[in-house]
């Protein structure tokens, strides 16, 4: 057979199309909007109306409608397009956008008419809301200086699921691809549902329990939970330190963090992390310690501070090396000459590093624009909006499929590493950094850009 030649243009129809005419008709699926139609087919809600004489709003799932946008299509031979090639043309056509849609979801308001009227919390809301904003104005002149356009609006969104339904009506309107927000489960929860429906994005960018990621597919969460974390810190542990044995040494309540650590063990080794509960005593630990004949690497995934000082009081005079998890900055419990010794590193989602020249450019043009001093928060909304900005640029609204693909030059004090939970829920980002702290000087050990780490045993 000959080859096909394509050639593809946008266009506004007539008004009246024929069933001999119309390029291409969409079957509608059970809970579908006409907006989320149009926003498949980079159609306009008018066009496809014009194009089916008598269509409203209300439309019923089974029903059959013309799409006009398709283009029009020649070819060489006679024979006539089949559905799945011509649905390979749409979705080709449709995955970039002159401009996007991003809609950030941000708790602004309190209710109250003053500032100093504030209680502690509504005060604390409206920092983290303004610090994001913050970040990701910065981010939004770098990413319009490398091309790509969008309108980016702020919308008032607090807790309630009531917020999240007035905030998915302004959603439709503008016709969102990327969402940012909301910061509570009950709103988020809403605008998530809506962007499965209409193929937009939600991002949850600041700690949350990943239960949120199977309320549906097109969500992802960039603040990496305690399970990724310690899958990722092991790895990191493994291959940093060749030739070492890894152990782990856990409490009472943190038996999934150890699970997880164990996973990464399996992936690299192929063998079962060797661990311990010190909730249970601390002999066989320590006599373990004292019979290896290689360099020993300690996890500490306790969560409960007295299990672990428990674990560093028997292990005194050992020779080790510890990797700590979130939190773990000051060594808790460790002596000076025992952080020296051990040379510690922990896991960090979040870095602003005051010992980075990069990071302290970055802040010094942060304190210039807003007269106010960033914290992580203002990394995030920076971080997200430039890396999703990008997303967008280079794969349009088709992004979510290439979330690791995306160049990750320009971040503060994040890294994306991303795995779908499920086949029906959304992404997970598994990337911290890791962190030396010598004598108050955060030493970054890993490279922001998680594929730079490579994980082989040596």
């Amino acid at each position: 057979m000959r080859l096909l030649i394509l050639l593809l243009f946008f266009g506004i129809f007539s008004n009246q199309l024929t069933a001999q005419s119309c390029p291409y008709y969409h079957t509608v699926e059970q809970g579908q909007t006409l907006y989320a139609i149009s926003k498949k087919y980079a159609c306009s809600i008018d066009q496809i109306k014009a194009a089916n004489p008598g269509l409203t709003e209300n439309i019923k799932a089974g029903s059959k409608m013309c799409i006009p946008c398709v283009g029009a299509v020649e070819k060489l031979d006679s024979e006539p397009l089949s559905q799945e090639i011509v649905e390979q043309i749409v979705q080709v056509k449709t995955a970039k956008k002159e401009k996007y849609s991003i809609v950030f979801c941000l708790p602004f308001s309190s209710g109250e008419s003053s500032a100093d009227s504030l209680d502690e919390r509504s005060r604390a809301l409206r920092q983290v809301a303004l610090q994001l904003y913050r970040g990701a104005m910065m981010a939004d002149k770098k990413l319009e200086a490398i091309g790509l356009n969008a309108e980016i609006s702020i919308l008032d969104c607090g807790g309630s699921k009531e917020s999240g339904d007035r905030v998915v009506k302004i959603l439709e309107e503008k016709n969102a691809d990327l969402i940012i927000g909301p910061l509570f489960k009950e709103s988020l929860m809403s605008v998530i549902k809506w962007a499965d429906k209409n193929n937009a994005h939600v991002v949850v960018p600041i700690k949350m329990s990943s239960k949120i990621l199977l309320e549906g597919k097109n969500v992802s969460k960039v603040y990496t939970s305690a399970i990724p974390q310690w899958h990722y810190m092991v790895r990191y542990a493994m291959t940093s330190n060749p030739g070492s044995t890894v152990i782990a040494v856990y409490g009472s309540k943190d038996k999934p963090a150890t699970d997880a650590a164990n996973l990464g063990h399996i992936s690299l080794s192929g063998d079962s992390l060797k661990a311990f509960n010190v909730s249970e005593g601390t002999v066989s630990l320590v006599n373990f310690v004292k019979s290896c004949k290689q360099p020993v690497v300690i996890l500490n995934t306790c969560s409960d501070k007295k299990e672990w000082s428990t674990a560093v009081t028997a292990l005194a005079g050992l020779d080790y090396k510890l990797v700590g998890g979130e939190g773990f900055e000051d060594g808790e419990k460790l002596s000076k000459q025992t952080r020296t010794k051990t040379a510690f590193v922990f896991s960090k989602p979040v870095l602003l590093n005051y010992n980075q020249k990069s990071d302290l450019k970055w802040i010094a043009e942060f304190r210039s624009n807003f007269k106010a001093e960033p914290n992580e928060y203002a990394v995030i909304g920076h971080d997200v909006l430039m890396y999703y900005g990008k997303a967008l640029l280079a794969f349009g609204s088709e992004f979510q499929e290439h979330l690791n693909e995306v160049d990750g030059a320009g971040l503060v004090g994040m890294g994306f590493d991303f795995f779908r939970v499920s086949e029906k829920a959304g992404f997970e980002n598994s990337f911290v950094n890791v962190v030396q702290n010598n004598e108050g000087i955060w030493i970054q050990k890993n490279a922001l850009d998680s594929k730079s780490l490579i994980f082989k045993k040596e």
